[in-house]
């Protein structure tokens, strides 16, 4: 057999392999680990620990979560886990939900991990020797825990209704349901408590300066609070009544407050002939999308904080403004000049 009858030969043999390896594998598609996609995603603050996620491209219930010593090598699977992401603490202390739990485990000591049941919601502080957990149980029961020793609760008050951190999580804020004119705080390196006259709607949307020790909320009526923590006081700022839409608040670094909203008003502005594609206008296709649009009051303002001043600032739809953290500064631009639309 010459040499072109033995590649022939070959070729043949080949082609019949993978045709009958295609009748085999017609009706299924093959398995095969080395298409898993292996990614870390997040690093412990001390750096011993990475979160690998090893997701199956196949079959959504065999992806898996490691916890991964980055020194070691040692994994430890914790794909039922949930929000472990969130609680990666220093000194291979790692947080999540399992079913109805809080898990606190305690990776190289393994009697001091433990559980905890019925609490509607739970934070963390990563600090290396101090790692907290802040708790609020279905009793509206508030404990701050210290997990580096021996798991101690620092810190216990009752009826509380709801809590919140700045930031940085070093100032714990909550209010209580058996005092309506209260707020009070806890400062989480010494759990010094202590108590401001004011009510509180919710602490939900908070906005907090530069330094995390003045913050700002809208009330239902509009009514915007500052509060100064350290001095204890509350300064209010009263807006438009109307609806505020794209409500947007920002401290510059001296403490003043860039504010920005828009109100819409009952004038609707007049339909296009034609589909805008700019403005979402459908009313010409089916299903149509289309809302009337109306034309709105454009407003900004700049609250000087020491001198208890406010700077109205002149905002319309061809001539808007921007925060920029330079005090006594903004930015002011026309939103529709020298676009490129490539």
């Amino acid at each position: 057999m010459n040499k072109l009858s033995k590649t022939l030969a070959l070729i043949g043999i080949i082609t019949t392999s993978f045709l009958s390896y295609a009748n085999l594998q017609q009706n299924s598609i093959p398995s095969d680990t080395r298409w898993n996609i292996l990614s870390a995603s997040r690093i412990s603050p001390d750096g011993n620990w990475a979160l690998v996620y090893n997701k199956n491209t196949f079959d959504q219930t065999l992806n898996s979560t490691d916890y991964v010593n980055t020194q070691s090598g040692q994994k430890v699977d914790i794909t039922k886990l949930n929000g472990a992401n969130n609680h990666m603490l220093y000194n291979d202390i790692l947080l999540g939900k399992k079913q109805n739990k809080i898990e606190i485990v305690h990776l190289h000591d393994e009697q001091n991990s433990f559980s905890l049941e019925k609490i509607k919601r739970f934070e963390t502080r990563a600090k290396l020797d101090q790692n907290l957990l802040l708790t609020l149980s279905d009793d509206f029961v508030l404990e701050i825990r210290n997990l580096n020793n021996k798991n101690k609760v620092l810190f216990l008050d009752t009826a509380v209704d709801e809590f919140a951190l700045n930031p940085n999580k070093n100032i714990l804020l909550y209010r209580k349901s058996n005092i309506k004119n209260t707020l009070f705080t806890v400062d989480l390196n010494t759990t010094k408590k202590q108590s401001i006259n004011l009510t509180t709607e919710s602490l939900k949307s908070l906005y907090w300066n530069t330094d995390q020790d003045i913050f700002a909320f809208l009330t239902n009526d509009n009514n915007l609070k500052i509060v100064n923590i350290k001095l204890q006081s509350v300064k209010e700022l009263a807006l438009d009544k109307e609806k505020l839409e794209r409500f947007e608040l920002k401290f510059y670094s001296n403490n003043d407050v860039f504010i920005k909203y828009n109100i819409k008003t009952d004038q609707t502005i007049e339909g296009s002939d034609f589909v805008d594609i700019w403005n979402g206008n459908s009313k010409f296709l089916s299903p149509s999308l289309f809302n009337l649009k109306y034309e709105l009051n454009y407003k900004a303002l700049v609250y000087k904080y020491k001198e208890e001043v406010i700077h109205k600032i002149n905002r319309s739809r061809e001539n808007d403004c921007e925060f920029v953290n330079i005090p006594n500064h903004i930015l002011t631009y026309n939103p529709f000049l020298l676009i490129d639309y490539q």
